[in-house]
């Protein structure tokens, strides 16, 4: 009877299986600041993923994700990350955010034969990496908007102020050349330690250049100790230029009248999808981040209601780099190039009221 009832069970679950679809599985990963001081940051690139995938309906493959976290941008964190992603959870698709992390996640997967989209400054440094792409603007798109302002405002004597990181090293040997280019005067173009907490002699010293405009950068906690302290010593410059949109509102509040070329803003409607959705505001970057996921999980659903699979490895690089305009983001029209950069556009933007708004002449 036992045999009867064994034998009638697993025919049972043989046509049960027999009847449902299996579906692939294809599994990402993502290298993000999820602890440390740029914690926040991290969490909203993990929510945005989730999100994102929860707005891909009817879905023939099944995605699973995997978070490993680099501790706010430590490169030895990085490079445990990567290597646990590849080795161990065997990932097919890997993101991370800025230079210093892709400079050490690239070249690692770059052996393995595994897609890499780092969120950053689009560089020629990376271009010799074949399987990692890029989503982000410019720098002479920056640059060229950054003279534009500082022209329109009169300014002829520069401070470039910053702390020391891969991509704001790439970015300050674009700017200043074009500056003296340009006919500006650099009188100050030093960078602080990422762990610097205090900047008084830092803004004491840039204060007594006599700027007349000020290029800044700073992740934070450091972007709003800085602001605070050139406001405290009276450090007031007629314009500050940076990309201040991503960070603390709190800051804003010591940059009233300040103009500056930014990034493209998130929809409001991602933005109240997001805040039901998790109950916390975000910034841009979430929306870029949700905006590159569903491009990748578009990507892969076409090409399995076509081929009947998901793409390899390399067939889905190759259509990563297919030049195509982009534009059903929530952030905008985006270009991809056939070297892999989803380049993005800078806006203008002035801080009025303690917000920032599109700046009109």
């Amino acid at each position: 009877m036992r045999r009867v009832l064994l034998s009638f069970c697993l025919v049972i679950c043989a046509i049960c299986l027999w009847g449902s679809e299996v579906k692939p599985v294809f599994k990402i990963g993502a290298v993000l600041p999820l602890t440390g001081n740029l914690a926040s940051m991290g969490e909203e690139m993990r929510d945005a993923v989730r999100l994102a995938l929860e707005d891909c309906p009817n879905k023939r493959v099944e995605y699973q994700l995997f978070f490993e976290d680099n501790e706010s941008n430590k490169l030895s964190s990085t490079n445990l990350a990567i290597r646990r992603l590849v080795n161990l959870n065997k990932v097919d698709f890997v993101f991370s955010m800025w230079p210093s992390n892709a400079s050490v996640i690239a070249p690692y997967v770059e052996k393995s034969h595994i897609v890499h989209f780092n969120l950053t400054w689009y560089s020629n440094a990376f271009a010799r990496y074949h399987w990692t792409c890029i989503e982000g603007p410019g720098m002479e798109d920056f640059t060229d908007k950054l003279v534009y302002i500082l022209k329109k405002r009169g300014c002829k004597r520069v401070a470039f102020a910053s702390f020391v990181e891969e991509g704001i090293r790439e970015l300050s040997s674009v700017v200043i050349p074009r500056l003296k280019k340009e006919g500006f005067e650099v009188v100050f173009n030093e960078l602080a330690m990422p762990d610097e907490r205090d900047f008084r002699m830092y803004v004491l010293k840039l204060r007594e250049t006599h700027p007349d405009g000020l290029i800044q950068f700073f992740d934070p906690p450091q972007e709003l100790i800085f602001n605070r302290r050139m406001h405290e010593l009276d450090c007031n410059i007629a314009t500050v230029t940076g990309s201040f949109d991503f960070y603390s509102s709190e800051a804003t509040k010591y940059m009233e009248g300040q103009i500056y070329p930014a990034f493209i803003w998130v929809e409001e409607g991602f933005q109240t999808k997001f805040k039901e959705r998790f109950g916390y505001e975000t910034t841009s970057y979430a929306g870029y981040m949700y905006d590159l996921t569903k491009m990748v999980v578009r990507v892969i659903e076409n090409y399995y209601a076509t081929n009947g699979r998901p793409p390899t490895h390399e067939e889905l690089l190759g259509i990563l780099k297919t030049p195509r305009t982009v534009d059903d983001l929530v952030i905008g029209k985006a270009i991809v190039h056939d070297n892999g950069w989803m380049e993005v556009p800078f806006v203008i933007r002035k801080i009025q009221n303690g917000k920032p708004i599109e700046w009109k002449e």
